[in-house]
C-alpha cells in the first residue's frame, strides 16, 4: 500500500507536493473504520480524491507519478527530462538551464503486507543524471529506518577535453550488505559512464536484500502485471480489447458481477463473449419475472466504461492493487461514485484507489475523512500548482454536517478558479 508520494520541481509543481495516505491519529477515524486498514503499525487510507480547477494540476500530479514510475522501466541513463521541469516552457533558453533549477526530487513510502515491511525511497535527479538515490526499510512504525543503500554522485563540469580520462563523476556508495571490493567496480562503471538506469535496479541484479522486493512493490502500484496497464486514462483505455481479453476469467466471477451491478441493480447475469468482449458480451437484466438480453455494444457509453473500470475495482479489492485514475467523473455520476467508494471501503483490504475529479459533490464527510480529500490550486501569478489536504482547514468540523463542496464552490478552500484568496491553519 502507498503511504506517501512526494515530488518537487515536476511539471506545474515547483515546491514539494504530494499525497499522504495516513489515517488521522485522533478519534475521528473510529467513525470511519472501513476507510482504512493497518500495516506495520500504520493506519493507511484505502481511498483519496483530488479535486481542483481546470489546469490546476490534477492531471500533472498523476503524470508526475507516472513519470517517476517510468524510471523503473528504463534501461538507459536516468536524468532530468527538461520538459518535465516546472515552467520549463516559459524559459527563454532551455539550454541555459542550470543544475539547481533542473533538479527534481521524489520520495515514496510503500508498505508491503506480504513482507510486513515499509520501504522508503528517495531520488534526486539533475540534468547530468542521478545525484542521490537511497532505499531504507522499517519493520514497525516508530522504529528506525535501516539503510539498504545510499548513493551520492557529484558530476564534473561539462565541456571537458576529449583526452581527459578523469571520471565524469565522483560517486560515494554506501551499501552495508555489499562487500567493499565491489565499491570500486561500481564507482568505475559510473565514472566511465557505463552503468544504466536506477541504482536500485543495479543492486537488485546484485541480489542486495530488499531491492528487488521494493521494485516489485512499485510496479504493483502502477502496473499490476504485464497485461494490465495503469488506468491513468480510463477513457482512452475503455475500448482496449486486449485489456479485457487478458482478464476474461475475472469477468466470469460472481465477485466481478457484484461490482458491475453497482451501476444497475437489475443486472443479474453477464454472458461473456471471449472473442469480442466489448461488443458481443450480453448483459442480462431482470424485471420482475422477466429477463432481457442486450449486447454491450448497444449499452450507454457509461455502462461500457464501467464494464472496464469494474475490472480495475476487482483488482483493487481482491488483488490489493493500488490504482490512480484521472478524471474518474468522466464516467461516474455522484451516486455511482458513492456506491463504488462505499463498496471499496467495506470490501477492500489492502488495495487503494486515488482519483481526480471535477465532481465537487464527492467532497462529503459521508464518504471521506478530511485526510482523504485533496485540492489542487494554481497561483495565477506564477502558474505554480499546490496540493493540500482538507485537513489543513481546522474550522471544518465533522459534527456540524458541513457541506464541504459549498465552501469549495465559494472559493473559500481554494482550487475553484477565480481570484479568491483562502487561508488555512497549519498544525
Amino acid at each position: 500500500m502507498l503511504l506517501s508520494f512526494k515530488m518537487k520541481n515536476v511539471y506545474s509543481f515547483k515546491e514539494e507536493s504530494g499525497i499522504v495516505m495516513y489515517a488521522p491519529s485522533n478519534q475521528v477515524k473510529n467513525r470511519y473504520e472501513d476507510n482504512y486498514t493497518s500495516i506495520c503499525g500504520y493506519d493507511i487510507l484505502k481511498t483519496a480524491i483530488i479535486v481542483g480547477e481546470n489546469a490546476g494540476g490534477k492531471s500533472n500530479f498523476i503524470k508526475g507519478i507516472k513519470y517517476f514510475q517510468s524510471f523503473f522501466e528504463k534501461n538507459q541513463r536516468i536524468r532530468t527530462n527538461l520538459m518535465s521541469i516546472f515552467r520549463v516552457n516559459l524559459l527563454k533558453d532551455v539550454k541555459s538551464l542550470v543544475d539547481a533549477k533542473g533538479r527534481q526530487q521524489f520520495e515514496i513510502l510503500i508498505a508491503s503486507e506480504e513482507k510486513n515491511i515499509v520501504y522508503k525511497y528517495a531520488l534526486t535527479l539533475g540534468v547530468n543524471g542521478i545525484e542521490h538515490e537511497e532505499l531504507s526499510t522499517q519493520t514497525q512504525k516508530n522504529k528506525e529506518f535501516k539503510i539498504i543503500f545510499s548513493v551520492d554522485t557529484v558530476f564534473r563540469a561539462k565541456n571537458v577535453p576529449e583526452n581527459d580520462t578523469t571520471p565524469v563523476a565522483e560517486v560515494k556508495v554506501y551499501v552495508p550488505s555489499l562487500e567493499k571490493s565491489n565499491y570500486d567496480r561500481l564507482t568505475e562503471s559510473v565514472g566511465a559512464n557505463e552503468r544504466t538506469g536506477l541504482w536500485v535496479n543495479t543492486f537488485a541484479l546484485l541480489s542486495i536484500p530488499n531491492t528487488a522486493d521494493f521494485i516489485d512493490e512499485v510496479k504493483k502500484i502502477y502496473i499490476n502485471n504485464n497485461d494490465l496497464d495503469l488506468p491513468l486514462n480510463l477513457y482512452c483505455q475503455v475500448y482496449d480489447e486486449k485489456l479485457v481479453k487478458n482478464n476474461i476469467p475475472i469477468l466470469k466471477t460472481q465477485e466481478y458481477l457484484e461490482i458491475f451491478r453497482l451501476i444497475d441493480s437489475s443486472i443479474c447475469k453477464i454472458m461473456i463473449d471471449e472473442e469480442r468482449p466489448l461488443s458481443s458480451t450480453i448483459i442480462v437484466r431482470k424485471y420482475g419475472s422477466e429477463e432481457s438480453n442486450r449486447e454491450i455494444l448497444l449499452e450507454s457509453s457509461g455502462v461500457k466504461q464501467y464494464f472496464v473500470f469494474a475490472l480495475i475495482l476487482y483488482k483493487v479489492i481482491y488483488e490489493n492493487m493500488v490504482t490512480f485514475a484521472d478524471e474518474m467523473d468522466s464516467m461516474f455520476n455522484p451516486v455511482l461514485t458513492a456506491k463504488v467508494v462505499n463498496y471499496l471501503h467495506v470490501m477492500g483490504k489492502y488495495g487503494q484507489l486515488v482519483f481526480t475529479t471535477h465532481n465537487v459533490f464527492n467532497m462529503s464527510f459521508k464518504l471521506f475523512m478530511k485526510e482523504q480529500m485533496y485540492i489542487t490550486s494554481k497561483n495565477k501569478k506564477t502558474l505554480e500548482s499546490s496540493l493540500y489536504s482538507v485537513s489543513k482547514f481546522k474550522d471544518l468540523r465533522y459534527d456540524s454536517n458541513e457541506k464541504i463542496y459549498e465552501y469549495y464552490m465559494m472559493g473559500l478552500l481554494g482550487g475553484a478558479g477565480g481570484d479568491n484568496e483562502f487561508l488555512y491553519t497549519e498544525e
